[in-house]
Parts: C-alpha cells; structure tokens; sequence
C-alpha cells in the first residue's frame, strides 16, 4: 500500500510539480512490516493509470519472501531514459546519477505495445542486486505501464510465479527455480571464449571458467567479445560451478543478460527457443 502511494506521488514530479521523491524512502520501512501481506487489487484499480498502477498479485507469503531475498533491494526512481538498448536503458537521475536499467528480452518487452524513447521521463519500479538494477514496471508520464516482472519479481517472460506449474497444455516449460545465495562480481580479462564458455583471468591472478548458457540466444544480443577484451561477470556459484547472470564489455560498456534476478536462464523464457 505504501509503495502505490509512493508511486502516486513520483507521478507528481513526472508531471512537473516536482519534490515528492522523498516520500518513497520513508515508506521504505513501513512497507517491510507489512510485505507478508501482499494487497490484491481490483481490475477496475488496476485500470485507473499512475495513482492505483501497483498490479497486486495474489500468492503465498512465502513466495515473495524467497523471491525478495534472491531478487535484491526495493528500487524506485524518477528519471530521464537517455539511451536504449535491447534489454534495457541508461537512466539519468534526478540527482545526476546515470544506471542501467535491465528489462529483459526484446522479444517479450518491445511486444507490449508500448514505446520507449529517449528524453523521456519515466518512474522505474524494480529492485537493485549487485549494483544491477531490474525494472519490475516502468511508468510512463501519459499513465501506460510497461510491466516485466510481477511483485515478487519473476519475470513475466518465463510465466512468472504460475510458470513453476507448468503451460495450460500440461507442458512445463522454463527451468526449475533457482536459489541464489550471493551474487558475485568478477573483474578481469577474457582468456577464451568457445563453444558457449568463457574463460577469465582476474586481476588478482584466479581463473573462472563458466558458461554462456544457449549460443543462439547469446549471438542475438550482438554483442562480439575477443580474447583480451576487459570484462565484468556478474554470477552465482552452484556446489563448484560459477554461472554468469551478465557479461560486461568495459571498453564499449556492452552488457549480454544471461540470467534474470532469481538465477533462472533467459533464454528459457517464451520466443527464445523454448517450445
């Protein structure tokens, strides 16, 4: 509830009359009481734009808890989207700060129907982990909503919560979910990179070998990595194995998005090979 009266207010600044970004950070504590009591609104609510734009999703506390730990920190700002790319933005903030703001695949965001440009000013609603951040919905200033992720923050584009329980045809689809203890950052320089696996040398001399998931879908993403390129790996380990949830390519800032915040594979997600 006092995340929708947050949104309700940032709308405020979106429309111009400005300085209600404060409210979400005091609400911040209150909503924590309350989160194991998840609010189900109406379809006529849901209808009515910003002011009541919080979609509530019914579902076991247990459920969103487990999803929050392994999705991150609550996140909302207002911004300006300044660049856009396949699977996200560059948002500049209202305190000058510029992140990246994930959304997901193409094939399942830029099919909503709703248009996303630079220079627009926009509310993101999402959740930050490991300095990366993943919209959960993104307001627009003329009341669309462009939602990629429910409230406990399983991505729409590989079912959501129901997608556990399988396609209404009987056919489970997606990957089993993933518990991800801790997110870890590995910086270094790429030693191979063939056949869906990369090999890194870190900057304190430790090797990482890990795997870059489905090859096509990767390739899609037209980003090219080379033998000595510079690069970020953000990922989880699994018993002994390390699994990349992003690649970052620090000489052009390129980023290929292997894995959503719960450590589930995207490639696993509707229109990516997944049938």
């Amino acid at each position: 509830m006092f995340k929708k009266i947050a949104i309700g207010l940032l709308l405020t600044t979106v429309l111009g009359a400005g300085g209600a970004a404060a409210a979400y950070q005091a609400s911040v504590a209150e909503e924590n009481e309350i989160l194991a009591t998840p609010e189900v609104l109406s379809q006529q609510e849901q209808a009515q734009g910003f002011g009541n734009a919080e979609q509530g999703q019914q579902g076991e506390p247990a459920q969103a808890m487990v999803a929050e730990g392994s999705q991150g920190e609550p996140w909302l700002e207002v911004g300006t989207i300044t660049e856009i790319d396949d699977t996200g933005f560059q948002f500049s903030l209202q305190t000058g700060e510029s992140v990246y703001v994930e959304l997901g695949p193409p094939d399942y965001w830029q099919a909503q129907g709703i248009t996303l440009e630079a220079g627009q000013t926009v509310i993101v609603d999402g959740s930050i982990n490991e300095g990366m951040i993943h919209a959960t919905q993104v307001f627009l200033s003329d009341g669309q909503i462009l939602q990629v992720r429910s409230e406990t923050g399983q991505p729409l584009w590989s079912g959501g919560v129901d997608n556990a329980q399988g396609q209404s045809n009987g056919e489970q689809t997606g990957e089993p979910q993933i518990l991800v203890d801790e997110w870890i950052t590995y910086e270094g320089s790429l030693m191979s990179f063939q056949g869906g696996n990369m090999t890194m040398s870190t900057a304190d001399g430790e090797i990482i070998a890990f795997q870059t998931g489905q090859p096509r879908f990767f390739a899609e993403q037209g980003v090219t990595f080379q033998v000595g390129d510079e690069i970020i790996v953000v990922g989880f380990y699994q018993n002994d194995q390390f699994s990349a949830g992003d690649i970052t390519q620090v000489s052009t800032g390129a980023r290929v998005m292997l894995r959503d915040p719960n450590g589930r594979p995207l490639w696993a997600g509707p229109g990516n090979g997944n049938k």
